[in-house]
């Protein structure tokens, strides 16, 4: 005796099977079965029944494979903004360093100037010492 014919509108299925396992790869496998069928039809519904064949653990399995798929996708993406932010963070410790060294070369000049400016101001006073001293004996 033979099996009755599977009559399933597998497009339509597919296409939302596909959009609920994930975007690119899900709708990838989708276009790839709808060809498949396209093509032939029966040898399709064979290999679906195959497949419903293997049972529970064979759902559970393409569920682990797309939930695995997902959160590998996650991860890339979490790890390329950590990249990022540190990218961010080395560029602003860099800018930072660069200003310390700027301030830094800054308060070095302003020593020298304030030294060198000290420097005259004691060789006025020494200079202008024996002349209050003669001014003294002057008006002694």
């Amino acid at each position: 005796m033979q099996a009755p014919a599977l009559q399933v509108d597998y497009r339509g299925a597919l296409m939302k099977a596909a959009l609920a396992c994930g975007g690119g790869i899900g709708m990838t496998i989708a276009w790839f079965a709808i060809k498949f069928i396209t093509v032939d039809p029966k040898l399709a519904a064979d290999v679906v029944k195959t497949v419903l064949g293997w049972g529970p653990l064979s759902l559970i399995a393409i569920v682990g494979v797309v939930q695995a798929d997902i959160r590998a996708r996650e991860s890339m993406r979490v790890q390329a903004e950590a990249a990022r932010a540190q990218q961010a963070l080395a560029d602003a410790v860099t800018q930072i360093a660069a200003k310390d060294d700027r301030e830094s070369e800054e308060r070095r000049r302003q020593l020298n100037y304030i030294g060198a400016q000290q420097e005259k101001i004691l060789e006025r006073l020494d200079a202008m010492r024996p002349s209050q001293a003669e001014a003294k004996g002057a008006s002694a």
